[in-house]
């Protein structure tokens, strides 16, 4: 009767065994599994972020062209757009500043990857912020509204402190991963 007792105390101890090394392979196999799910969502992201700036840049760059076309590079004061008697113009400055104040919202929210963005439109947004910018400052003023474009404006604020901050990246796809 000794020998089946041990055999059988042998086999629970084998069978335990059994059970806490896959318990740890399950664990291990869990860890693993949300490691990838976190990298095929990061991905999707970037991707994301990509095809909407383009899809968003194709319409700000054409309203942002009739801007400059009469206006130039120069900071437009609300005196200038006042001088212009253009409602058409108008128009268009405030269907841009809503697509960027629309992006801006998905960057600000973490739906689109910012340092993807930053790293395709920071120079061109920051430009863009700088020469609309006493206008905007007029339409919070005209509406009442202290938050007119404020998601616009904080995207701006980043970019500049990752402009300043940010180490050479073009070419450095090592620091996306």
């Amino acid at each position: 009767m000794l020998v089946f007792e041990v055999i059988i105390n042998l086999c629970s101890v084998a069978s335990n065994i059994a059970i806490i090394i896959t318990m740890i392979y399950g664990i291990m196999k869990f860890r693993q599994d949300k490691l990838n799910v976190i990298a095929d969502l990061n991905r999707q992201t970037k991707s994301e972020t990509i095809t909407f700036a383009n899809e968003i840049l194709e319409k700000t760059d054409n309203l942002f062209f009739e801007i400059r076309s009469k206006f130039g590079n120069d900071t437009i004061n609300v005196s200038d757009l006042q001088n212009e008697k253009n409602p058409e113009l108008d128009k268009v400055i405030s269907k841009y500043l809503s697509l960027m104040e629309r992006l801006s919202v998905g960057l600000n929210t973490k739906v689109y990857d910012f340092d993807v963005y930053a790293r395709i439109c920071c120079s061109k947004t920051i430009r863009a912020w700088t020469q609309l910018e006493n206008i905007i400052f007029e339409k919070r003023k005209n509406s009442g509204n202290d938050l007119l474009y404020i998601e616009f404006e904080t995207v701006v604020n980043d970019l500049r402190r990752w402009k300043a901050g940010a180490p050479e990246t073009r070419g450095n796809y090592e620091r996306l991963k």
